[in-house]
């Protein structure tokens, strides 16, 4: 018995590494437990990098899986690039995390929400001595 925590893309989980050996570890049955997972975050745009925690039994079922996080390290630095040794983000890239955030948090269309959101991202990176810049270019 034991609790395994997972980073993965939504709509991501498959037999294939890292997902199948791990589950094979535990001996849990690994397509019932991935068609599990991809359909309890299928609301999430596909690739979205989320956390998921579960625990294991002797009893060699299918357990309960709780994505319990969007994985928001990942999508930053996703999102980042260097100028210079200055870490910079594009203003773009900040609104499509408020609606990436709005999807997990069903607020979808709460555009109220989102304008907050934004604005919590914009001051977080701010602390980070992060540059905003206006627009990509190209």
């Amino acid at each position: 018995m034991g609790k395994i925590k997972l980073r993965i893309g939504a709509g991501k989980a498959t037999m294939s590494p890292p997902v199948g050996p791990i589950l094979g570890q535990y001996g849990i049955p690994g397509q019932p437990f991935c068609q599990k997972l991809n359909k309890q975050v299928s609301h999430l745009k596909e690739g979205t990098p989320i956390r998921v925690s579960f625990s294991s039994g002797k009893e060699k079922t299918v357990p309960n899986v709780i994505p319990y996080s969007l994985d928001w390290n990942a999508l930053l630095r996703s999102c980042f690039f260097y100028t210079g040794k200055k870490r910079s983000i594009y203003i773009e890239r900040v609104y499509e995390l408020a609606l990436i955030s709005a999807e997990w948090h069903n607020k979808t269309g709460n555009q109220d929400w989102i304008k907050r959101t934004c604005k919590s991202f914009l001051n977080q990176l701010n602390s980070m001595n992060c540059n905003i810049e206006k627009k990509e270019k190209g």
